[in-house]
């Protein structure tokens, strides 16, 4: 399970840039995780909501947002997707493609409540 050490260092990440002071204030930690990442949502989500107690930060903030597989064939310039991975070009069958998205993981916002108000 990859996913534990995905989790460990989203969280490292969190904690490096949040004072401990802000930790529990924390409304949520985007994460971007590619359709063909080999990363499996759930099983992240459920290894930092493990981790969090430990670290002080709150359970469920982690929020993942699929980034879906998108490739470019250079000869014909078309722009496609799949849910396989595939990389050869539906249009012209060239492997002379560009992944542009879809095997991505990273911390994309950490959102933390701004007062004391909004901490309640």
């Amino acid at each position: 399970m990859h996913e534990l050490s995905i989790a460990r260092a989203i969280a490292t990440i969190v904690c490096d840039l949040v004072p401990p002071s802000d930790r529990p204030h924390i409304r949520n930690v985007t994460v971007d995780v590619g359709h063909v990442s080999g990363i499996v949502p759930d099983s992240l989500s459920f290894c930092f909501e493990a981790l969090s107690a430990e670290l002080s930060l709150p359970p469920h903030a982690l929020v993942i947002r699929r980034v879906p597989f998108r490739c470019y064939c250079r000869p014909c310039a078309t722009e496609f997707s799949n849910d396989s991975g595939i990389v050869l070009c539906p249009s012209c069958g060239s492997a002379d493609t560009e992944v542009r998205s879809g095997r991505d993981l990273r911390v994309a916002t950490i959102e933390i409540a701004e007062s004391n108000q909004d901490r309640t």
